[in-house]
């Protein structure tokens, strides 16, 4: 399969995953993890929006950006990735996002050499997977609306997606703290699953002929 092909087969699957979620999550999470599950996740999407809510009425007259940014953290944190897989599924797209990157950037840096498009390719494809894969993990394993969409909902787009960079950076940056132990785990799940993305969403690219 060419890149090409298989950019625009993994960015199709991305993006239509994203979209779905936006709009049919609770569905979703009813249809895979039954009624009970998704009432709980409505409960809590509920609960979320009200917090949200109420800082962005409070934000603009009485927070500066920085202070209002680290409130939206907190509920960022307090209701994101509390499962362990989901964080195993986002840290892992994460990197295979970076690992398209890096593709991108550095074209020799396999014994492969890929073209001028075949690294625009990586380059698109690079975005949907981190932002996919996070999503997907909170639905699925989590068994909630996944936070980034709760914020797009309450926010709006512009605002929304801001405090959401901020917010996955800041999460990423932070990790698991300092218990050695289950960092060490941790990170070889993140980097079996990262190879396995990188496998499936990125395949195995042709050399240049």
């Amino acid at each position: 399969m060419t890149t090409k092909t298989h950019a625009t087969l993994t960015i199709t699957f991305c993006v239509s995953a994203c979209i779905t979620i936006f709009k049919t999550g609770l569905q979703l999470i009813g249809f895979i993890h039954g009624p009970s599950d998704e009432k709980d996740a409505l409960d809590q999407y509920q609960s979320v929006q009200t917090t949200l809510l109420a800082l962005a009425d409070q934000s603009d007259d009485i927070r500066p950006w920085g202070e209002t940014a680290d409130f939206v953290f907190e509920t960022y944190e307090d209701v994101s990735y509390r499962d362990h897989r989901a964080m195993i599924i986002r840290d892992a797209g994460a990197i295979a996002a970076f690992f398209a990157l890096i593709l991108f950037l550095v074209p020799n840096l396999t014994s492969i050499h890929y073209s001028a498009s075949q690294r625009l390719c990586f380059l698109l494809s690079a975005l949907p997977i981190y932002i996919t894969s996070g999503l997907v993990g909170q639905l699925v394993f989590q068994k909630t609306i996944p936070i980034e969409v709760q914020l797009l909902k309450t926010w709006g787009t512009s605002k929304g997606s801001t405090y959401i960079g901020y917010c996955s950076l800041k999460s990423l940056l932070i990790g698991l703290g300092t218990d050695v132990p289950s960092i060490l785990s941790h990170d070889i799940e993140v980097v079996m699953t990262a190879g396995f993305l990188v496998f499936i969403l990125l395949g195995l690219m042709p050399p240049e002929k």
